[in-house]
């Protein structure tokens, strides 16, 4: 006789709304037994509908029919409601969702043929792209606030402004209910980790809202653990007034912190009670963990994670945490949210006339603010894009311009690990008119994300495109060896110089470093006071600034010329594309702390992107710089044309390959060998860590294979699959950008047949 799970009905532990628990019969926890514990926000909190749920959830736990994903036509003919379903059927993992098309399906970033221009603004963190924003935007320091500002990384999302002379609107998406239990998986497992290692509940704390990973801090939404009264206090700050107002709404009561506060000690009491229990039975097997090498150590550790991982305990934590995060969504009153079934918020809209800006402004910043007299009720780590629309004009500007600005996130910056500009930014490469890279002039060209965005954009073909902003001009005084503006303006080009000719001109080419020394010298600005309200110093550069992003710069239309090439030459280039990636990441496996490695590992297997490790970002930038030399050097031209119009055609294929390469590598890194990472990560007990490691590494041999001749058939077969793929991409790219190109031809001979027969 079959035993069959049962489901029941849970109040959550904020006392508002219900969840339902149970097992699912068809899907295996990690460690490979049937009978997964699920958790789920039933998105109500009326005692008997929600009981309703359970007693349909409970039906089809008594039907094997209606088990296996197939059988969810049947499910939803019975009549069972659609909340139900979608959660009995929902998938084990979390789906890749394109939330720039929920965005575009109800506010459309308009482009030339509205005439608008486009800019993506890039660079390091602390940069100045946000205050950047605000000025051409016309957004107050003091008053508007927007976007949010800091001398740290603070965009954690694309952040999308419509410069029109429209009413306010605001469309804001948000990860998934699944992504954000992942996310809330991963700050658990480090705060068990710090659990075992001190006793001091404020380290946990600490860990647990604020984690390694900056673009997810639960203590925008959870708040942050109570302060100590005797907290030594910043001799180099002064002490802030409380308005009890500031940057979009008022500050948390006392009572308000005192709620925050028990919260908080509760999460911190419960990630003790399943440490405890998690040390204490792996201490049982290997002994005390104070009297075990380093190595068995972290293996000791390694494995107390991962019990506590696959603790009934871990769950319904997990749960609870994600369902607090979820109530935080009711507390912003205006607007309206489209929800899933469970009630978790896919996206937000809000609308206000012009005469609104304050209270359209108030209500966005719940979503982007960071103030940390309002942590503890900011929807911030859970947004991952924000686009509105309205009158953000500049104060400055004697005309409104119709603008999209786009500030990114910023740019990793670790050399010895990954500063390679990730997939999210280069897939607005071919979608933009302008890409900005901006930079702070008082360190400028230091960071070595710089480079390599300069690097990325070459190699992808958009030099044409770059423009670079280089901010906080007033940061840099007059010295012996500045004494001018002119001196301040020459020593910073001087500073990009020197990148394009040991950085760009080694990876990709010296005919592409003096492309983009000559582009750059008549695009690059100089600007400054950008944090004050009248930034006066600035604004004869803010106003050319602006006209160059709103300048149309045109395609060179060739005559009838393409490049010829000999593909044979691609192979030799791959070959040190594959050795590069596999050589840094020799390096990270062998200096990467392992708590590092095996969070990058569980990103992977959850098919989420990690911030900082990121081989397919790697295996993309190489492959594209590879590509990038091997077109700059054709065979031949089928007939000859200016220098003008070869650079253009070559880049023209260049930005074809930038848009076909990602997916060939995702395909390759992270759809393929899914089971193999998910294999890796949930390794277990002594050597795990040491283990894991090698089968990253066997990942890698994998499905980044070096060309070379091989007397095995089977390595011979990866490694000829592998060429071929590239081979493909680049046939691909030629012939999209071929035939794009001709098709832009005739429309400009038909065109210039009309003018002619216009003037008969």
């Amino acid at each position: 006789m079959t035993d069959f799970y049962t489901a029941s009905r849970v109040p959550n532990p904020s006392g508002h709304g219900f969840s339902v628990s149970f097992r699912h019969p068809m899907r295996s926890d990690k460690s490979g037994k049937r009978g997964l514990k699920v958790k789920k926000g039933l998105g109500t909190e009326d005692p008997v509908g929600a009981e309703a749920f359970v007693t349909e959830l409970n039906e089809i736990l008594r039907d094997e029919s209606l088990w296996p994903p197939t059988a969810r036509p049947f499910a939803e003919r019975r009549g069972y409601s659609k909340k139900v379903i979608d959660i009995f059927y929902d998938r084990s993992e979390p789906e890749s969702v394109d939330y720039r098309k929920i965005r575009d399906q109800e506010m459309r970033l308009p482009g030339r043929d509205l005439g608008y221009s486009r800019a993506l603004l890039i660079g390091p963190p602390g940069a100045g792209k946000s205050t950047l924003v605000r000025q051409l935007i016309g957004s107050d320091p003091s008053r508007d606030r927007f976007p949010s500002t800091s001398n740290t990384r603070t965009t954690t999302c694309e952040t999308e402004v419509i410069v029109a002379d429209e009413d306010y609107a605001a469309l804001i998406t948000f990860m998934s209910e699944d992504e954000a239990r992942c996310e809330v998986a991963g700050c658990l497992l480090d705060a068990v980790l710090k659990a075992a290692l001190s006793p001091d509940d404020a380290a946990v704390a600490r860990v647990l809202l604020e984690q390694s990973d900056p673009l997810f801090r639960l203590k925008y939404t959870l708040g942050d653990w109570p302060r100590d009264g005797a907290e030594e206090q910043d001799a180099y700050e002064e002490a802030e007034a409380d308005t009890g107002d500031f940057d979009g709404g008022p500050a948390l009561t006392a009572a308000q912190l005192n709620e925050q506060a028990a919260v908080l000690r509760r999460f911190v009491k419960r990630v003790r009670d399943i440490t405890a229990s998690a040390i204490k039975g792996v201490e049982q097997s290997l002994g005390p963990l104070d009297s075990l090498s380093p190595q068995d150590r972290n293996a000791a550790l390694d494995l107390a994670q991962e019990t506590a991982e696959a603790s009934e305990e871990f769950v319904d934590l997990t749960s609870d945490i994600v369902g607090e995060l979820q109530r935080r969504f009711d507390w912003v009153e205006p607007g309206s949210y489209r929800r899933t079934t469970t009630g978790w918020p896919i996206a937000w809209r809000l609308t206000a006339g012009q005469d609104r800006r304050k209270d359209f402004l108030s209500a966005v910043r719940f979503f982007s603010g960071i103030y940390h007299r309002q942590w503890g009720v900011l929807l911030t780590p859970l947004v991952n894009g924000i686009r509105v629309k309205g009158p953000f004009f500049p104060q400055w500007s004697h005309h409104k311009p119709r603008l999209v600005l786009i500030d990114s996130i910023g740019l990793r910056h670790e050399a010895d690990a990954n500063a390679d500009v990730p997939d999210q930014i280069v897939s607005y490469f071919s979608s933009v008119d302008s890409i900005v890279l901006v930079d702070a002039a008082h360190s400028a060209m230091t960071n070595y994300s710089t480079a390599k965005a300069l690097e990325a954009v070459g190699s992808a073909g958009h030099t044409r495109k770059l423009v670079i902003a280089f901010t906080n001009l007033d940061r840099v005084k007059k010295a012996e060896n500045l004494p001018t503006f002119r001196a301040k303006r020459d020593h910073l080009f001087a500073g990009v110089a020197d990148v394009l000719e040991n950085q760009v001109a080694r990876t990709l080419s010296k005919e592409v470093a003096r492309h983009m020394a000559s582009h750059l010298e008549v695009n690059t600005f100089f600007l400054g006071a950008l944090d004050k309200a009248d930034p006066k110093p600035a604004i004869g550069e803010l106003q050319r600034f602006l006209e160059r992003l709103q300048a149309d710069v045109k395609h060179v239309i060739a005559v009838e010329a393409f490049p010829e090439y000999n593909i044979d030459n691609l192979v030799l280039g791959v070959r040190g594309a594959s050795e590069a990636v596999r050589d840094l990441w020799t390096h990270i496996l062998d200096r990467v702390p392992w708590q590092t490695v095996k969070a990058f590992n569980r990103r992977y297997a959850d098919s989420r992107e990690h911030y900082r490790l990121d081989p397919a970002a790697n295996l993309r930038t190489e492959l594209g710089n590879t590509m990038s030399r091997f077109l700059d050097n054709p065979a031949k031209w089928t007939t000859e044309t200016t220098l003008e119009a070869k650079r253009e055609t070559v880049d023209r294929i260049k930005s074809k390959v930038a848009e076909l390469l990602p997916a060939l590598v995702r395909e390759r890194l992270r759809t393929k060998p899914i089971q193999q990472w998910i294999d890796a990560y949930w390794l277990r007990g002594n050597r795990s860590t040491f283990e894991r490691r090698l089968r990253i590494e066997a990942i890698l041999e994998r499905w980044i294979p070096i060309p070379r001749m091989a007397e095995d058939p089977v390595i011979q077969q990866i490694v000829t699959e592998f060429l071929d793929e590239v081979r493909q991409a680049f046939k691909d790219a030629y012939e999209l950008a071929k035939e794009e190109m001709l098709q832009e031809r005739k429309q400009s001979a038909g065109g210039k047949g009309a003018d002619a027969a216009a003037a008969v």
